[in-house]
């Protein structure tokens, strides 16, 4: 038994929705396949509504009221976060599809604690040498309120020093 927590409804529930669907495409694929050692895979989906108290409840009733074997989720980095403390002291295995914040799998990762997704180090590593080519030195941020968009700021300002840069803001 897998069980997925996502944001069905709410403000990320477009990301969330292609996720699941990919998840039970592959639960199909994989039972069609005889299951995982001959046992079939038993997908168990619940909305956190982009809410980390719904995000942390959920996973409590699948650990305990449903026996899931290992949770998925969150794609909001906050709730995916609170959730790793939940599987974390139960011992269940945790995988994170789509948490970018980078203490999931850096600073506070538990041990059972597996990402698949970039890291917020990942993308400013990749992105912010180029934009300062193209566009300057000088950086004004508008960030999103969250996890995510705070771990990504701190992030561009750690590789936007070394290269001679400025940023603006707080």
């Amino acid at each position: 038994r897998i069980g997925f927590i996502d944001p069905i409804t709410g403000s990320l529930s477009a990301l969330a929705v292609s996720e699941v669907e990919g998840a039970r495409w592959t639960t199909e694929q994989i039972n069609k396949k005889g299951g995982i050692l001959g046992r079939q895979v038993e997908l168990l989906v619940e909305d956190s509504a982009n809410d980390t108290g719904t995000g942390v409840q959920k996973a409590h009733k699948l650990i305990e009221r449903d026996n899931v074997d290992v949770i998925m989720g969150d794609v909001n980095s906050g709730i995916a976060y609170a959730i790793m403390g939940v599987t974390a002291a139960k011992g269940i295995f945790h995988v994170v599809p789509g948490g970018h914040t980078d203490p999931i799998t850096g600073t506070d990762c538990k041990w059972n604690t597996f990402r698949t997704c970039n890291t917020t180090a990942m993308d400013t590593s990749a992105i912010v040498p180029e934009l300062v080519k193209r566009f300057g030195k000088r950086w004004f941020f508008v960030t999103p309120d969250y996890a995510y968009g705070h771990t990504l700021q701190d992030n561009f300002v750690k590789k936007l020093k070394p290269l001679g840069g400025e940023f603006e803001g707080d």
